[in-house]
């Protein structure tokens, strides 16, 4: 299977959680905006406010990283929530349809291979799958 077809078969799978996506990636650039923010203030604090003793631009410019440093966090901790439950639903669709289709297999596909060992490995599979999403996901929004 390419690269294109496997993003476009998880594609299908997210698509039911839409917003929450769109909400994650939404929190994720604003984060990455607000991250930019900070070092700009400072040095405005640095250039301006110090240097002409300006107190109230440097209370409200610090208290505006400060706003913005907790804001970043939210956002930070929201999106990572959102990404963290979308893929678990998603994880939550991918078992009950191959619990399904393990369930529609003939009797004798079971005789050959041998139940535990096939439940085995659906488990391992499926727990490999999910490391792999969580933590594809995980790294997508983090860098």
């Amino acid at each position: 299977m390419t690269a294109a077809a496997l993003i476009r078969r998880m594609a299908k799978r997210y698509a039911a959680h839409r917003g929450k996506t769109a909400l994650s990636l939404v929190s994720t650039v604003v984060t990455v905006v607000l991250t930019i923010v900070n070092p700009l203030l400072l040095t405005r604090i640095i250039d301006h406010a110090l240097p002409e003793g300006d107190t109230q631009a440097l209370l409200r410019l610090c208290g505006l990283m400060m706003f913005i440093g907790l804001l970043t966090s939210a956002l930070s901790v929201g999106g990572g929530l959102l990404a963290d439950w979308t893929g678990q639903r998603v994880m939550a669709g991918l078992r009950e349809d191959v619990y399904d289709r393990a369930r529609a297999q003939p009797l004798g596909f079971y005789d050959e291979a041998g139940q535990s060992q096939i439940q085995a490995r659906l488990v391992s599979d499926l727990q490999g799958v999910d490391r792999f999403l969580s933590q594809s996901a995980r790294s997508a929004l983090d860098e």
